[in-house]
């Protein structure tokens, strides 16, 4: 238990520097600006100031749903049967990990209760923004439907928040920014897990099969019953039979 709540403390304050204080909202917001030319984004203090709070807000966000969709993997044990890991949520080892986490990112944001609540309601939406079901009938290639999976809840708001008039190249410029931040979510878990003496169990590889086994298995592949055999060269006769022209045969000549 008190490894479980080391992970969640650690976790909530390597997410909280990975974002540097705002300091990946301002660079984002920098390149951003420099990309398109709109240096009105960086024109009036006030107003870059709140942006790049709501942007940072916006990536904590993003990387504790992140965070929220791999904690049954990380508490889920290799032996484990299938039931256990779909209610894995409900396991007390993760709700004790979120009270702790919630907690010690409340206290670092310095939040009340109602701010708290607010942010709650944001992951759910984050949450159910991933999980919703995509339509699979696109012809576009892999790289697009890759990208396709980013472009959700956080590309849609980013986009809102940094330059509405240019709502595509935004969002396209938020969905970089989304993976990026789903990588540092990672990397800071598991960093806290290891720190905290918690090792995910590794997932069980299939044996690899011997050169003997593979050889084997290829001849029975390739090995036919002898009737089929039979049959086979019966029909390539008769129709190499039925594709003999008949020549009519010449006046004096002898068999």
């Amino acid at each position: 238990m008190e490894q479980v709540a080391a992970a969640a403390r650690g976790t909530a304050t390597r997410l909280t520097v990975a974002l540097g204080g705002g300091g990946v909202a301002a660079s984002f917001v920098r390149d951003y600006a420099r990309q398109y030319r709109r240096q009105a984004l960086l024109a009036h203090p006030a107003r870059h100031r709140e942006l790049i709070e709501r942007i940072n807000r916006e990536s904590l966000l993003a990387m504790v749903a992140r965070l929220e969709r791999d904690l049954p993997r990380r508490f889920t044990q290799s032996n484990a049967s299938r039931a256990r890991r779909k209610n894995a949520v409900d396991t007390v080892l993760v709700n004790l990990f979120r009270v702790n986490f919630y907690a010690r990112l409340a206290e670092l944001a310095d939040w009340g209760r109602e701010e708290l609540a607010s942010f709650w309601r944001d992951v759910d939406l984050y949450a159910g923004a991933a999980l919703a079901p995509r339509s699979q009938s696109s012809r576009r290639g892999r790289r697009s439907r890759k990208l396709d999976r980013h472009l959700g809840a956080f590309a849609d708001r980013c986009a809102f928040l940094l330059d509405s008039s240019l709502l595509e190249k935004a969002r396209s410029a938020a969905a970089i920014l989304h993976r990026r931040l789903e990588r540092k979510a990672m990397i800071a878990a598991g960093a806290a897990f290891r720190s905290a003496g918690i090792t995910m169990s590794a997932p069980r590889k299939r044996p690899p099969r011997s050169r003997m086994a593979r050889h084997s298995s290829r001849k029975t592949a390739r090995k036919k019953p002898p009737a089929a055999r039979r049959f086979k060269k019966t029909v390539r006769r008769k129709r190499m039979g039925s594709n003999k022209k008949l020549t009519p045969r010449r006046k004096g000549a002898t068999r």
